[in-house]
């Protein structure tokens, strides 16, 4: 009854608070106590918590829980407790780190896909807790974590937390991070360590950060300690700058096989795959490589493993264009890293431009150091590159192309929204002007423009659909396909208040639609098992165009493949099902499908 529940709270208060045992039987079920957990009321949220804590706390649960928590429940408590983290009440705060450390200790092993959003938001809370009493509790909550879950899982989301870049930019939030990925280090196998894409990036990372953080120099040694083989994959996969940080900061285990170079200002001939103790005569400026330093999206070894060949990444993007972060769209709040590996990237350019005489290098070498330039001149200066482009006056592209992609690449994130829609143009000009170079470097050019799409400013995003509108005519359609495939799929669902992602899922789908339609039908078929996953997640998409762009995207893919797209459709959900079947008869019966 109501007067018994009420009773059962005031109970669960009281005795909870002078530390005696919580009467549970006062409960009617446990969908009683996530009910209240879900309550708007404060003090119901605290007594069902304390009654939670209680539950957990028996080592044979009495009523009502005479069994182990359903996985509907557990779902449940996970998605109330990613909500909780926010909670700026000190008591209930408490009783919600002390019900956190309780559940996962005993549910951990069903928790696995849920470590993830847990980790980031424990790490966001001890980066803005302020208070002693508070940030110990979020401590112990983070070493039951920590305790729980196998060391080698841990590893992997934590490393992805660095390079997850929808993270918050909080002061203290990176430290925290490397401190428990030290923590960790103890614990972990040599197997734990593999050359993995999201591994790839955050040692990359690391390595940018080792001059500044001592926490990421100690974690490189470790983790090159630990598996000397896998750091030396991973060193090899990665450009020869940031190589030469990596081997700088872990030493010499991340030298392997003889191909590694040693860092900047420390090089011998005599013995290329080790670090010398001595001095050494100063190093030739190094040619810009086209070495990817990592993956962008996981599949690319299992397709490689099959015989295809991938696209490359240019290896000098800014960390911050890999994905989303606050105000990557307006060119802002870009780390101490990313002007680091700016400054290295200009370096590579400048040491391979040639004579000053060209209008070109004069071109290339203001937009190299654009920060000293007014806005007015960055913009006069793409202006002016764009009419090179248009006039195909520029004969060396051999030595030339890739400076001028970097450049355009890099003035995609200017402050000012003109600048970024003049390097827009410019780009598009440049693929229309030499669209087979692109081809070690179509992944990370494809993103960016699909990036682009969300720019606040409405002039870069028109930008940036006719730059998209001319990469889908002048690029490779199954390359293209290939890289775009990816996007829809592991891209993450965005908030309701959070449209970048959501524009560039959009404008994804739309590429690839036009893809679709010029592509090779045979090779459709080949990549259909690559494609359809991402298309039936959107289908499913909250916002409607997202939705409506999908069913599109598969109508035209049943048009030029026919009845085995069917085959690789048995995710989507029967509704979806019967609106595909209806667009794609009125696509066959002549209305069309847009």
């Amino acid at each position: 009854s109501k007067d018994n529940g009420v009773h059962a709270s005031q109970a669960v208060s009281s005795g909870y608070s002078a530390g005696q045992e919580v009467p549970i039987q006062s409960w009617q079920s446990v969908s009683d106590i996530i009910n209240q957990l879900e309550s708007r009321d404060s003090t119901n949220r605290r007594d069902a918590l304390a009654a939670l804590i209680a539950c957990l706390d028996a080592a044979e649960p009495p009523e009502p829980l005479p069994q182990p928590l359903s996985q509907l429940e557990i779902r449940r408590i996970c998605d109330i407790f990613t909500r909780l983290f926010t909670e700026t009440n000190g008591r209930l705060a408490q009783l919600f780190m002390e019900a956190l450390a309780r559940f996962v200790t005993r549910y951990h092993a069903d928790l696995h896909d849920w470590l993830y959003v847990l980790l980031t938001r424990l790490l966001t809370r001890l980066a803005t807790e302020c208070l002693a009493s508070q940030a110990a509790r979020v401590q112990a909550a983070s070493d039951a974590v920590m305790s729980a879950f196998p060391a080698d899982l841990l590893l992997r989301q934590l490393l992805h937390s660095l390079i997850d870049h929808s993270q918050p930019a909080l002061p203290g939030l990176q430290a925290h991070s490397l401190r428990l990925l030290l923590q960790l280090l103890p614990r972990l196998e040599p197997g734990a360590l593999r050359p993995a894409p999201d591994t790839r990036l955050a040692v990359s990372r690391l390595a940018l950060m080792a001059r500044d953080e001592p926490a990421a120099r100690r974690l490189l040694t470790g983790l090159a300690r630990l598996n000397p083989a896998a750091m030396a994959a991973l060193a090899r996969a990665m450009p020869e700058g940031l190589r030469a940080r990596l081997a700088e900061a872990a030493g010499t285990a991340c030298c392997g096989n003889g191909t590694d170079s040693p860092p900047e200002g420390d090089r011998s001939s005599s013995s290329p795959g080790s670090i010398p103790d001595g001095p050494s005569p100063p190093p030739p400026p190094p040619a810009l490589s086209s070495e990817p330093p990592a993956n962008l999206w996981p599949g690319d070894a299992s397709r490689r493993s099959n015989g295809e060949q991938r696209p490359k990444v240019l290896p000098l993007a800014r960390p911050g264009s890999l994905g989303f972060h606050g105000n990557s769209r307006n060119g802002v709040g870009k780390s101490a890293a990313d002007d680091r590996l700016r400054r290295w990237a200009e370096r590579q350019a400048a040491s391979q431009v040639p004579p000053p005489d060209s209008a070109l290098v004069r071109l290339l070498k203001d937009l190299n150091n654009s920060q000293s330039l007014s806005h007015e001149d960055r913009k006069d200066r793409l202006q002016n590159l764009h009419s090179l482009l248009r006039e195909k006056s520029i004969d060396s592209w051999d030595e030339h192309f890739k400076s001028v992609l970097l450049v355009l690449l890099e003035t995609m994130g200017d402050g000012e929204s003109d600048v970024r829609a003049a390097s827009l143009t410019a780009l598009q000009e440049l693929l229309t002007a030499q669209p087979t170079r692109f081809a070690d470097f179509l992944e990370l050019t494809l993103l960016k423009i699909l990036e682009a799409h969300a720019d606040s400013d409405r002039a870069v995003s028109r930008a940036a659909e006719g730059c998209a509108k001319v990469a889908a005519t002048r690029l490779p359609a199954d390359a293209c396909l290939r890289a775009l495939a990816p996007i829809a799929q592991l891209y993450p669902i965005p908030n309701p208040q959070d449209s970048t992602a959501s524009a560039v899922i959009l404008a994804a789908l739309k590429a690839e639609t036009r893809l679709t339609q010029s592509a090779d039908a045979e090779q459709l078929r080949r990549q259909l098992t690559d494609l359809c996953p991402g298309l039936v997640r959107c289908c499913d998409h909250q916002e409607s165009a997202v939705r409506k762009a999908a069913i599109f995207c598969l109508v035209q893919l049943y048009l030029r493949v026919g009845e085995c797209l069917l085959l690789h459709l048995t995710e989507l959900s029967a509704t979806r099902k019967r609106l595909l079947q209806l667009y794609i008869c009125r696509a066959t019966s002549g209305d069309g499908a847009n």
